[in-house]
């Protein structure tokens, strides 16, 4: 099973039978074989240091246009020190690691995926040109997010939370950016 492909941070794991939950463990690194032999290892992917089941989301797939912001004035109208700076519609901090802006009429805020050539991102945040099947992924710095550019009809994987699971603004207040 390919648990981030692409991504060059290293995931650590291990599987405790006895509570049936996917815990970190500095050190260990689960081989491909251990992950087989694991049914919960194999349906979990761990995202910025938090793990999640991937039996409480419905998978699908679907192209997108993807682009990329940071978290600067130009690209979220705040700054450093203002209210809402680097919180996401959702309410938590923005992670490079993590976050990207969606349509949550296309993609429920919570939903997890997996982005072709970028790797595993949570749907936590939105913007005021992010409409449609059109994905911002969070990245650290302006040039960088130049450098990204515009892909067009990007493969992504998307996890939708079951029902009764899905995440809700905790602000109507939220960053915009374009």
């Amino acid at each position: 099973m390919d648990i981030q492909k692409g991504f060059t941070r290293q995931f650590w794991f291990a599987f405790t039978f006895l509570t049936a939950t996917l815990v970190d463990v500095p050190g260990h690194v689960a081989s491909a074989q251990t992950q087989r032999n694991l049914t919960f290892a194999e349906r979990a992917v761990v995202v910025d240091g938090k793990a999640y089941d991937l039996d409480q989301y419905r998978p699908t797939r679907s192209t997108f246009l993807l682009t990329a912001y940071n978290l600067d004035r130009q690209s979220t109208g705040k700054s450093p020190g203002e209210p809402g700076y680097g919180i996401t519609a959702t309410g938590t901090f923005a992670s490079t690691d993590r976050t990207v802006a969606v349509d949550p009429h296309v993609i429920p805020y919570g939903s997890l995926l997996h982005i072709e050539g970028v790797g595993w991102r949570v749907a936590e945040d939105t913007g005021g040109a992010i409409r449609g099947h059109h994905i911002d992924v969070l990245v650290d710095s302006r040039s960088t997010a130049l450098k990204f550019g515009v892909k067009r009809n990007c493969e992504v994987e998307i996890f939708t939370p079951v029902a009764g699971t899905d995440v809700h603004p905790i602000s109507h207040t939220r960053f915009h950016h374009s």
